[in-house]
């Protein structure tokens, strides 16, 4: 009764489950993952791999602060070196996803 609500009534009875399954099926899904299986490179040529960096940028991310049990949201950017192999853009979203 700390908020002045009562939590043996009906609409609050079941909330503490639905808040444990919140937190076990969505908010923290992505630890359960091996970011290794979205990591799927292409090989390619010389001729078709041009020298230098590629850049990913505003790849949407969402997670929850450990310390506070907050959510937050922001962009992720990326940016690497190819040698030899490129990965898939979609690859990128899904890695960031995992991380949430």
């Amino acid at each position: 009764m700390l908020i002045g609500e009562d939590p043996s009534r009906e609409g609050l009875r079941e909330t503490p489950a639905r808040v444990a399954r919140m937190w076990l099926e969505e908010l923290s899904a992505g630890y359960r993952e091996d970011p290794a299986t979205h990591l799927k490179t292409f090989t390619v040529t010389d001729a078709g791999l041009k020298k230098g960096v590629v850049v990913v940028r505003d790849i949407p991310v969402r997670s929850i602060c450990e310390h506070h049990l907050l959510p937050f949201f922001g962009y992720a950017h990326i940016a690497y070196e190819p040698n030899g192999a490129i990965l898939g853009f979609s690859k990128f979203a899904k890695d960031c996803g995992h991380l949430r």
